[in-house]
């Protein structure tokens, strides 16, 4: 997650002259292939299908081919077959900036992902300039719709997660409510922009219902040592430890945790949901609590995994595959409601889409964000090495 600013910038400079100097620009491609009224419509789909974060992007890249498949199999959409182009962003900027522009290159009519909000707000640049509708899946970051400085949202680009806000709220109601907990404590990685946003969305949540936040720590991913920042939450009394970060940095913060006997309540954002529970892994998140976006056991979502397992033989990494499976069913009833691929309409339908049922619940997009309303959010807990929903 840490990157050097400038660095970066200098790339995508770099990038934009050599894809200009290629015709691959996103102005430059325009609508092409997949917003005519011939031939397949294509869906683009951007993920981390290499790296650390594989597993989630193969997830949701199997997620859609099945599918896909299924409604090509069906006669496809108003006639038409839809052709799914996926890219891998390496879970890097430079990634997600090269990603998109192929795919404006491609002519998608529309994309699914990235996943992470910094990939997402990257692709995103891209994909306004270019007027392809732009759905993330687990993007939470509110800037990714509606940038700083910005009063209205981008045309094009939606989610359908929730947001930091949102899942803030459900953590800290949680924690007050449930855990009848009033004293918190804060462990934050600082070279990350989610695990910063998160904290301070925490903060104001926790602090309006009641609560205060006893100690404020951070470290940066990577750091192995952690002991001098736990032991100063350990010494402020708190009860609880929100840790919002990353599965990696989750693990270590309350291995090191236990090992100095905290006996906390260890709670976390979306980004712990989904994560492989194996041996020790497992001993260590035993009991922890997190946010994600629906329950597993709903017997929607329980079919849909039984039908991704029997077409993959595997089970889905949750809940990126089901959040992009609620993407292309957005994407598909625009379509239909506009009999059509004309990204503006699509795009304009989607915005004021209303009582949408998707894989993960019922969709009504909020106009002035494009972000969907009340958004379900739950919190499950790792109970004998498995997801339990509890709240």
């Amino acid at each position: 997650m840490r990157k050097n600013k400038a660095a970066f910038l200098l790339m995508v400079a770099l990038l934009v002259i050599i894809a200009g100097g290629c015709g691959m620009t996103a102005s430059s491609a325009g609508a092409v292939e997949g917003s005519k009224g011939e031939g397949p419509i294509i869906i683009g789909h951007i993920a981390a299908l290499s790296g650390d974060n594989a597993a989630w992007g193969q997830s949701e890249k199997k997620a859609l081919e099945m599918m896909v498949n299924n409604i090509n199999a069906d006669g496809g959409v108003l006639g038409r077959e839809l052709k799914l182009i996926s890219y891998d962003n390496g879970g890097d900027q430079t990634g997600a900036f090269t990603a998109a522009n192929r795919l404006a290159n491609d002519g998608a009519l529309a994309v699914i992902g990235p996943s992470q909000s910094n990939l997402s707000i990257t692709a995103a640049q891209v994909f306004e300039e270019a007027g392809i509708v732009m759905i993330s899946t687990t993007g939470t970051n509110d800037q990714l719709t509606v940038p700083a400085g910005h009063s209205q949202p981008l045309r094009y680009i939606f989610r359908t997660n929730f947001t930091d806000a949102d899942q803030a709220e459900k953590a800290a109601l949680f924690a007050v409510e449930y855990l009848d907990v009033r004293k918190a404590g804060i462990l934050k990685d600082s070279s990350s922009d989610y695990s910063l946003n998160l904290t301070a969305y925490f903060e104001q949540a926790f602090a309006e219902k009641g609560g205060v936040i006893t100690a404020n720590e951070s470290f940066q991913a990577g750091d192995p040592e952690l002991t001098g920042q736990l032991s100063r939450i350990k010494e402020s009394g708190a009860q609880l430890l929100f840790i919002p970060t990353f599965p990696t940095e989750g693990k270590l913060v309350i291995k090191q945790a236990k090992e100095l006997a905290m006996d906390y309540f260890f709670l976390g954002g979306d980004a712990w949901a989904g994560q492989q529970l194996q041996g020790m892994d497992s001993e260590i998140m035993e009991g922890s609590f997190f946010v994600n976006i629906s329950k597993n056991e709903d017997s929607a979502i329980a079919h849909w995994i039984d039908s991704y397992s029997k077409y993959w033989e595997e089970e889905p990494m949750m809940p990126d595959g089901a959040l992009a499976a609620d993407a292309l069913h957005l994407i598909i009833e625009g379509i239909k409601e506009t009999e059509g691929t004309d990204p503006g309409r699509l795009a304009d339908w989607i915005a004021g889409s209303r009582d949408i049922q998707v894989l993960t619940g019922v969709i009504t997009m909020n106009p002035d964000t494009h972000s969907p309303l009340n958004r379900q959010t739950v919190i499950e807990t790792i109970a004998q090495g498995k997801y339990t929903a509890l709240y």
